[in-house]
């Protein structure tokens, strides 16, 4: 009889050598048996072993100097959460979460200050992976290719296109500021 638990990373416990033996995709160190890859936890509990079955295709873990797209699920004034769904423009169906540190004041000349809205929640970005220590995956809107790729309209929920540095609503005329990739609404998606 086998079953199959939950998904692990490396290093994760998976039991210990009395309950047992580790089986694929697992080691056994200090008497603790330690997941040594990403899948989903397989018990057979007539043999008692525990093993790994590999995580399913289109799944991988982003690392640093990996460019993500992903979409905006909350930002505050200061952080924004990013439900990544692309890697180096491959569909990725790993659930991973990104945090972005924003910044929403540049300088206007004289010290003077204006704020702008890096992004919102509800858009699509595209990142660089900057570190991914204490399992966060941090990133950066700082890349040339960086920015917002895909808005609506934070009125009407129309969607936004470019003028100039900032972007305009088509059906309202509204005019919001966002931290804009060059490529900001030619960017095919698929959410």
């Amino acid at each position: 009889m086998e079953m199959s638990v939950k998904t692990v990373v490396p290093g994760d416990k998976l039991g210990v050598i009395e309950e047992f033996e580790a089986g694929e995709g697992a080691l056994t160190h200090d008497g603790v048996v330690r997941a040594i890859c990403v899948g989903q936890v397989s018990i057979d509990l007539r043999k008692h072993v525990v093993g790994i079955s590999k995580v399913r295709q289109g799944t991988r873990i982003p690392v640093p100097n990996d460019s993500i797209m992903g979409k905006v699920e909350s930002a505050q004034s200061s952080t924004a959460n990013i439900s990544i769904n692309y890697v180096n423009g491959k569909e990725n169906r790993g659930n991973f979460t990104g945090l972005i540190l924003l910044r929403t004041a540049r300088p206007m000349g004289r010290g003077r200050q204006r704020s702008t809205t890096v992004c919102k929640t509800g858009d699509w970005v595209r990142a660089t992976v900057i570190s991914d220590k204490n399992a966060i995956i941090h990133l950066s809107l700082d890349g040339q290719k960086d920015g917002v790729i895909y808005a609506v309209c934070s009125i009407c929920g129309g969607s936004l296109f470019r003028v100039d540095s900032r972007a305009k609503c088509d059906l309202c005329g509204n005019i919001e500021d966002r931290k804009l990739a060059p490529d900001f609404g030619n960017t095919e998606l698929k959410p």
